[in-house]
């Protein structure tokens, strides 16, 4: 949709894209059908709904990324003052993408964890009232559910440990505290005595970090829906 922007045809999904949404549709069909039998409709429901909002919110991170890079790209100034006004208007619009894109990452992870809570019953909100998918994977874990799934995701959330935790940081400045391309890589504000032009952040950087991101939330959705497909 917002490849429309640089002119762009419309995105082609790879072979993991594919497979993921072949498990997606199947689950779907899975809980239609229980519905329709006279099952917990009401269930049911819940459950295609978090798949439907899981689905629209991956794509909205993709299509994120996609717009993050494309508008870096055109950046070659590393002080917002030797830019143009076309140049820091691309910069601008990098950062909106970008921010737009670690919220995002959180936001599939944690409407994965209340997709979790649902399915299985786990009741998180007994323990804490708004809950994230890490304290969903603490409550699994704690209650001994799911072995199998969960080693999974416990293994897909240690080895991007660092990217999320990276990532995390830069989400919370954003929605709590202050603007994350203020900061330097310890957190600190990018204020120099001797310099007090405004120096950007590294644009690779962040781009590798979203597709860790990226990644990280592929295969924690990928491992779920794998797993529930088995246990049809």
């Amino acid at each position: 949709m917002l490849r429309v922007l640089f002119g762009d045809s419309d995105r082609q999904d790879d072979a993991r894209r594919r497979e993921l949404l072949a498990l997606q549709s199947k689950l779907t069909e899975r809980y239609r059908r229980s519905g329709n039998r006279g099952g917990d409709s009401a269930h049911q429901l819940r459950l295609l709904s978090w798949i439907r909002s899981l689905d629209s919110t991956f794509d909205e991170l993709e299509q994120s990324i996609y717009c993050s890079e494309k508008f870096a790209a055109r950046v070659t100034h590393h002080y917002v003052e030797e830019m143009d006004l076309d140049e820091e208007a691309d910069y601008r619009r990098h950062l909106y993408f970008y921010k737009n894109a670690f919220i995002r990452v959180f936001s599939v992870l944690d409407k994965l964890g209340s997709f979790l809570d649902e399915l299985f019953s786990l009741r998180t909100a007994q323990l804490k009232e708004k809950f994230s998918y890490f304290t969903v994977l603490r409550h699994m874990r704690d209650r001994r559910l799911h072995p199998e799934l969960l080693h999974k995701l416990q293994a897909i959330k240690s080895q991007y440990r660092e990217p999320l935790h990276e990532l995390r940081l830069m989400r919370n400045h954003e929605v709590h505290a202050m603007n994350p391309e203020l900061l330097d890589e310890e957190g600190r504000l990018r204020v120099r005595v001797n310099d007090r032009r405004e120096q950007i952040e590294n644009l690779q950087e962040n781009a590798e970090m979203l597709r860790n991101g990226y990644d990280a939330v592929y295969e924690s959705l990928y491992a779920v829906f794998q797993y529930l497909r088995k246990l049809d």
